[in-house]
């Protein structure tokens, strides 16, 4: 039971999007479709009759436009040049033909979710060797992101955690692009130090992973909350979403409250999975 619980810890670090589907409602591939349709596509020619020089240089004024969003891509363009014109380039050509969706409400900021993604799901699993704080930045920074979902509305809270999102998720995000900029650049950071840094650690044991169920149970979750939360089991009746957004919070807190060794761990696995994903 712990091994199978450890696997799905990894949903709740999983960028927002990947999934499409929300507990004990809709199945994958449900309201969630418009977000794998608008996954990077592969290098090809673009549409547009831009140049690709062009093209990529007016979606670089669109994020630097977007104010805090500019921060990151000038790191992303540090860290990882190559990724970086890769992305842009994609994205480019993406919205080519389409420069009104960028123009649209909470556009730009699909895009760049969408250009988050793709460095993830390329460089990912570098996170999982960085140095404990800069590893521990990312699941602080999710809570982070779930609190102020949460504020606004706890579907969304509930969304986000199992790995969904729709267009109010993005709303919000434009409303807060210093908070979604800092989530991306938690990624980015762990996977730029964890290519220098390359810690090879141990996987994390069944004890590990009790020791987390404990840590739940001490902070006052029911153990249908918990199995929710670890396990992914819909309660009769399914919890509301107020309660389950604030049991995910909560599981945030507790992640943050182990001892080091356990809690590093457990979060390098869950980073390698989620970079797998």
């Amino acid at each position: 039971m712990n091994h199978l619980r450890l696997v799905l810890l990894v949903i709740a670090l999983v960028l927002a999007g990947l999934f499409g589907w929300r507990l004990g409602n809709k199945p994958v591939g449900s309201w969630g479709n418009a977000l794998w349709q608008t996954a990077l596509p592969p290098t090809g020619n673009p549409a547009s009759p831009l140049t690709q020089n062009e093209a990529r240089a007016r979606m670089e004024r669109r994020f630097a436009a977007a104010g805090d969003y500019g921060r990151y891509f000038a790191r992303l363009k540090s860290a990882f040049p190559a990724e970086y014109a890769r992305i842009i380039d994609n994205l480019a050509q993406k919205y080519a033909n389409t420069d009104n969706a960028l123009a649209a409400p909470a556009g730009i900021d699909r895009a760049f979710f969408q250009a988050a993604r793709a460095l993830r799901q390329t460089h990912g699993i570098l996170a999982a060797r960085a140095e404990a704080p800069v590893l521990q930045r990312i699941s602080t920074v999710q809570g982070n992101v779930m609190q102020v979902l949460a504020k606004r509305d706890a579907r969304l809270c509930v969304d986000f955690f199992y790995g969904g999102a729709e267009q109010d998720f993005f709303q919000v995000m434009s409303e807060n692009r210093a908070l979604a900029t800092e989530f991306a650049s938690a990624w980015l950071e762990a996977i730029a130090n964890g290519r220098t840094a390359a810690i090879n650690r141990p996987e994390p044991e069944d004890g590990d992973v009790q020791l987390f169920d404990d840590a739940l149970v001490a902070r006052g979750l029911s153990r249908d909350e918990i199995d929710a939360l670890l396990e992914n089991k819909v309660a009769n009746p399914p919890l509301p979403d107020a309660q389950l957004c604030q049991a995910a919070i909560t599981y945030f807190e507790a992640l943050a409250g182990l001892a080091e060794e356990p809690r590093i761990k457990l979060m390098a696995r869950i980073v390698a999975l989620a970079a797998r994903s």
